[in-house]
C-alpha cells in the first residue's frame, strides 16, 4: 500500500556548500493505518508458528537450561550482519579463556553484544520500562568495550551519520535483491540482480545511499517511538514489533550499533508484550540469510510508504524462524534424553558423569577448569568423568594444544550452530 506522505526528505549541507537530502519518517502509528488484508496471510502464520513455539517451551523438561546458547548464537549471527567474523565456536573458546580464531576485536564485539542482551532482559525481567533510557544503556553497554567505543556509547548522536554509497566502489558491500515468495509458496528465495549499498558507511551524505534524520530532530522522534511502544491500540502485536524496527533503523539514533540494537528491540518488545515464553525468537538468522533483501525491505517504505511490503518480510522471518526454533527445541531434547539415558548407565561413575554432563547442556564447550569450578569435583574426578562421556560418544577433546584441554559436546553444538 502506498502512502502519499510516510516521511520527508529535507536539504541540508555541509561545509564548502555541499547539499543532501536527510530523511524523517512520520511518528508513528501510520496514516493511513496498516492495510490488514494485505499482512493476513503472512500474520496468520506468524501467529501460529510462534504459538507453537511456545507450547514446545511448555512441553520440555527445563526449557530455559539453553538459554545461554541461545542468547550466544544470536549475538554471533547479528554480529556478522555486520561484517564481525566471530563464530560461535570462537566466543565459546573466548569465554573460557581459550585462543579464538578471529582477531579478539571481532570476539570481543560479540561478547558485548552478549552483555548488552542479558542487561536489557534482566533490566525487563525486573519490571523496568522499555524506554530510551533502556536502550541507550543497551547501547552504551553494546560499544564501551568494542571498536565502536569512540563513537558516543550510550549517547543519542549530535552529529549527522549516513549510510552506504551511491557509487560503486571497491568498499561497498553487494546486495542481492530478490523476489518473494508467497506465503502458500516455498520460502526459498529467488535471486535476481544486485543492489548495492555500503554498510560501513559512505565517503560522504553527499553520496550516500541514505541519510537519516538531522541530529537536531533525534531526540524527539525517538520520544515518539518510547510512546508507540507503550501505546494500547488494535495493531497485532507482530505488526507493531515490525513496524518499530523500522522506525528505529531509519532513525539511526547512533553514530555505531544501531543494527544491532534495532535487532535487539524486537525480542526485547516482544517479551515486554508477554508474546513470547521464550527468547528464542531471534530474527538475526533470517535477516542475514536475507541480507540483501532485508536492506531493500527497510529501504522500500521510505521511497513509496508502502509499509505492508516490509511487514510481510518481517512476518515471514517471524513464521520461519519460529518453526526453525522449535524443530530445533525439539531435537536438543531428544539428543539430551538419548545421552541421559547412555550417562545412567555408567554405574557408580554415573553420578559425577551426570554432573558433568549437565553443565555441558548449558554450555556445550568446556575446560577442566570451569568443569571443576561449576561442579566442585575434584580434578581426578571430573577428568574420568569427562573421559567416561568421551566413551559414550556425547563429548570430544577439541584441544588445539598439550595445555588447556578444552572439550566440545558435538551433536548439541551442531543442532544450536546450525545456520551460524
Amino acid at each position: 500500500m502506498q502512502r502519499a506522505k510516510y516521511g520527508k526528505y529535507v536539504k541540508s549541507s555541509v561545509v564548502g556548500g555541499e547539499q543532501y537530502k536527510t530523511y524523517i519518517p512520520n511518528a508513528l502509528p501510520p496514516k493511513p493505518a496498516i492495510n490488514i488484508a494485505e499482512i493476513s496471510q503472512w500474520l496468520e502464520k506468524a501467529n501460529i508458528a510462534v504459538g507453537e513455539l511456545n507450547g514446545i517451551v511448555e512441553a520440555v523438561p527445563d526449557p530455559f537450561v539453553i538459554n545461554y546458547m541461545y542468547i550466544r548464537k544470536e549475538a554471533v549471527l547479528s554480529s556478522q550482519i555486520e561484517g564481525t567474523q566471530s563464530t560461535l565456536d570462537d566466543l565459546l573458546r573466548h569465554e573460557s579463556g581459550a585462543a579464538a580464531g578471529v582477531p579478539v576485536d571481532d570476539v570481543t564485539e560479540v561478547s558485548s553484544y552478549v552483555a548488552a542482551m542479558n542487561h536489557g532482559m534482566k533490566r525487563i525481567r525486573n519490571g523496568f520500562p522499555l524506554s530510551v533510557r533502556l536502550i541507550r544503556e543497551i547501547h552504551k553497554i553494546l560499544l564501551t568495550n568494542s571498536r565502536g567505543k569512540h563513537k558516543t556509547p550510550g549517547e543519542i548522536r549530535r552529529s549527522q551519520n549516513w549510510l552506504g554509497t551511491k557509487k560503486m566502489h571497491g568498499n561497498a558491500v553487494w546486495m542481492k535483491k530478490a523476489k518473494r515468495s508467497s506465503p502458500n509458496k516455498s520460502n526459498n528465495i529467488n535471486n535476481s540482480g544486485f543492489a548495492l549499498a555500503n554498510l560501513a558507511g559512505g565517503t560522504r551524505p553527499g553520496n550516500a545511499y541514505f541519510v537519516p534524520p538531522p541530529p537536531d530532530n533525534v531526540s524527539e522522534l525517538m520520544s515518539n517511538l518510547e510512546k508507540y511502544m507503550h501505546s494500547k491500540d488494535q495493531t497485532p502485536v507482530l505488526v507493531k514489533a515490525a513496524l518499530i524496527h523500522h522506525q528505529f533503523e531509519t532513525i539511526h539514533p547512533f553514530l555505531d550499533g544501531n543494527g544491532r540494537v534495532g535487532r535487539l528491540l524486537i525480542t526485547l518488545f516482544l517479551n515486554t508484550q508477554g508474546f513470547l515464553r521464550s527468547p528464542y525468537l531471534y530474527l538475526s538468522l533470517f535477516f542475514k540469510q536475507h541480507r540483501g533483501l532485508y536492506y531493500d525491505m527497510l529501504t522500500e517504505p521510505r521511497k513509496n510508504g508502502d509499509l505492508e511490503k516490509w511487514i510481510n518480510f518481517f512476518l515471514e522471518g517471524v513464521t520461519v524462524t519460529a518453526a526453525n526454533a522449535k524443530k530445533t527445541l525439539i531435537n536438543i531434547y531428544k539428543l539430551f534424553s538419548s545421552d541421559e539415558k547412555k550417562v545412567s548407565g555408567l554405574g557408580r561413575a554415573k553420578d559425577s558423569a551426570g554432573q558433568v554432563f549437565t553443565i555441558f547442556k548449558h554450555k556445550p564447550l568446556l575446560t577442566i577448569a570451569e568443569i571443576t569450578q561449576q561442579t566442585k569435583l575434584s580434578k581426578p574426578t571430573a577428568i574420568s568423568s569427562v573421559n567416561h562421556l568421551i566413551d559414550l560418544g556425547i563429548i570430544s577433546n577439541k584441544s588445539q594444544k598439550k595445555w588447556g584441554q578444552i572439550y566440545l559436546y558435538d551433536g548439541y553444538a551442531k543442532l544450536i550452530g546450525s545456520g551460524e
